[in-house]
C-alpha cells in the first residue's frame, strides 16, 4: 500500500496493507493527513478474494432455484451480488495476482 501526505502529495512510503496505519503513526504522521492508496495488485487480490468468497452464494442460489425450493437470497439481492461480482471481474487487471501473492507469502 502506498501512503501519500495529503498536503503536498509527498510519498511517505510503501507498507503492508494490514499494518499501514500503525506503521505510519509510528513514523509520527497523523492519519488524517495521509492518503492510503492500494496498489493495483492489492486491488486485484481483493477482487479475486471477493469472487472466491461469494462463489458459494451463487451456487447455493442456483441449486435452490433448480430444486424449486425457497432461495436464501431474494431476487434483488441475487442481482445485486451478480452486479458486484461483474464489477470485480471488470476491475481485475492481473487475474494471477492472488496466486502470485500466495506463492510469495504463503
Amino acid at each position: 500500500m502506498k501512503v501519500i501526505q495529503k498536503s503536498d502529495q509527498a510519498l511517505i512510503g510503501f507498507f503492508e496493507t494490514a499494518n499501514a496505519e500503525q506503521d505510519v503513526v509510528a513514523l509520527g504522521y497523523d492519519l488524517d493527513e495521509c492518503d492510503f492508496v492500494l496498489t493495483q495488485s492489492e486491488q486485484d487480490r481483493q477482487y479475486l478474494q471477493f469472487l472466491a468468497s461469494t462463489d458459494w452464494q451463487v451456487t447455493r442460489h442456483r441449486d435452490q432455484q433448480e430444486m424449486g425450493t425457497e432461495t436464501a437470497l431474494s431476487d434483488a439481492d441475487y442481482q445485486t451480488l451478480l452486479t458486484q461480482r461483474q464489477k470485480a471481474r471488470d476491475a481485475i487487471v492481473d487475474p494471477n495476482a492472488l496466486a502470485s501473492y500466495r506463492q510469495i507469502f504463503s
